[in-house]
């Protein structure tokens, strides 16, 4: 694996994108593909094919994990991926808060309706 070089950014400006870019994604606003990229040119400013090459990936691996295009694509690849951000990949259930929302307002509809 390449190093990357970071772009010039004070810890105050690395913390308020990293919060800003986090807090997107725990919102649904971000997925885990648009996440990637945006780190990728926040924090390193670097083309797929030189991250790619960093990461040990191929081009067309980094743009379907950019893509959420996860098919054919193996956890190890998606673990280099996120690798030089801290981040790792953790197999298993999360709530979709975004469905979660829809299904109290719908439960809260039904209850009001019940009570009429």
């Amino acid at each position: 694996m390449r190093r990357l070089k970071q772009i010039q950014q004070t810890p105050d400006e690395v913390d308020a994108n990293i919060a800003r870019i986090l807090h997107d994604h725990s919102e649904d606003q971000l997925t885990a593909g648009q996440l990637l990229k945006v780190m990728r040119r926040k924090f390193f400013g670097v083309t797929q094919e030189s991250y790619a090459k960093a990461i040990g990936v191929s081009r067309r691996t980094l743009v379907q994990i950019e893509s959420d295009d996860f098919g054919s694509v193996s956890f190890q690849s998606i673990q280099n991926a996120f690798r030089p951000f801290g981040m790792k990949l953790y197999v298993g259930v999360l709530p979709n808060r975004k469905k979660i929302r829809e299904i109290q307002r719908a439960i809260s509809v039904e209850r009001r309706d019940a009570d009429v």
